[in-house]
């Protein structure tokens, strides 16, 4: 799918969204990109939230890239510390939260200028941001502007940020723990799957969840266009009425 396109589509209000895609989608068809034309189809319209962050990260792309050098290096500075050495921890989560927040700032001024800002969209911008430090795929969509839902920051201990569990910055002589450290590594492999599981899970209410706005949308969109075609005819039949009296009077 052309990048250029998508972005466009992502730039439109959420107002706007459905009749810009469907518009897309039919010179899709009309161009014979079928298949095409129906990826872009199934593309949900995103929340407030999420069309506030795609302009954010048009308009501050170096702010968006910052961050995610900031996610990247603290990932290094995690692996790091497992390994002893948690010098560069708290540098690494630092240059991460500033990050976060300064882009968090720019969204919500776009949320107030906008007349939609709440307490409820700061928790879902800040999430979000968390998620794109650490995960490449949340980041990547956000840096090309194309963006297409919020996201949660993952709680499992590899992930890092906000919401995960903290690798302890000390530098205490590293001890082997034998048993324990089987235990350990026997948990944190039964933690790996359950996490995997439940974002299996999650992608499948997901895809649920898009399935159902999209025949919102298409039902929103066929109910005014039947509108549009009530109108029409009720105008016809005025005027056929119209007709019919005049020359009912010719003729009377």
């Amino acid at each position: 799918m052309d990048d250029a396109a998508l972005q466009r589509l992502y730039a439109v209000p959420p107002e706007e969204f459905v009749a810009v895609r469907n518009a897309l989608a039919k010179e899709l068809v009309q161009a014979g990109n079928r298949k095409t034309a129906e990826e872009v189809k199934s593309l949900r319209k995103p929340t407030v939230v999420v069309w506030a962050l795609n302009r954010v990260a048009r308009d501050h792309r170096d702010g968006v890239e910052a961050l995610l050098d900031a996610g990247e290096r603290l990932r290094r500075a995690q692996q790091q510390a497992m390994g002893g050495d948690a010098g560069g921890l708290r540098e690494s989560r630092h240059a991460l939260d500033l990050g976060v927040r300064d882009l968090a700032r720019a969204a919500a001024r776009v949320l107030d200028a906008a007349g939609r800002g709440s307490a409820g969209a700061d928790t879902q911008i800040l999430n979000t941001l968390r998620a794109a430090a650490v995960d490449e795929g949340v980041g990547g969509r956000l840096l090309s502007g194309c963006l297409a839902h919020t996201a949660e920051p993952p709680s499992f201990p590899s992930a890092a940020g906000h919401g995960a569990v903290p690798v302890e910055e000390r530098t205490a002589p590293r001890v082997e723990a034998g048993g324990e450290l089987r235990e350990a590594r026997r948990r944190l492999r039964q933690v790996e799957a359950e996490v995997e599981r439940l974002a299996k899970h999650a992608e499948r209410l997901v895809a649920a969840a898009q399935r159902a706005r999209r025949e919102a949308d298409d039902a929103e969109a066929e109910a005014r266009s039947a509108e549009e075609h009530l109108s029409s005819l009720r105008l016809e039949a005025d005027e056929a009425a119209s007709t019919v009296r005049e020359l009912e009077r010719r003729s009377g």
